[in-house]
């Protein structure tokens, strides 16, 4: 299973992993999340989360891998002056 999921993991995208994961511990039934800890090292809660997401049937794929507006702020959001201070330090060619 290690050497498996070694040369797979690696080409999958995040709920793509979550997925595999879950399937190879459904596979080994009980005690299956940690045989699959104790071989990736990936957490026991990453694992649950790939059975649930199975077991829930809601496997259709719509496109993207994190949900629409998630992921950080551009910093000229989070801070306006970072913008002012950029170009003081850093003006503009005309």
């Amino acid at each position: 299973m290690e050497a498996r999921l070694a040369e797979l993991l690696p080409r999958l995208n995040e709920r793509d992993r979550r997925l595999a994961l879950g399937a190879e511990a459904n596979a080994w039934g009980h005690g299956g999340i940690e045989a699959v800890y104790r071989a990736t090292g990936i957490a026991r809660s990453t694992i649950s989360r790939g059975k649930r997401e199975l077991q829930s049937g809601g496997t259709e794929s719509t496109g993207r891998v994190r949900a629409k507006g998630g992921g950080r702020k551009k910093a000229e959001v989070v801070d306006p002056e970072l913008t002012d201070w950029n170009y003081t330090i850093h003006p503009q060619k005309e």
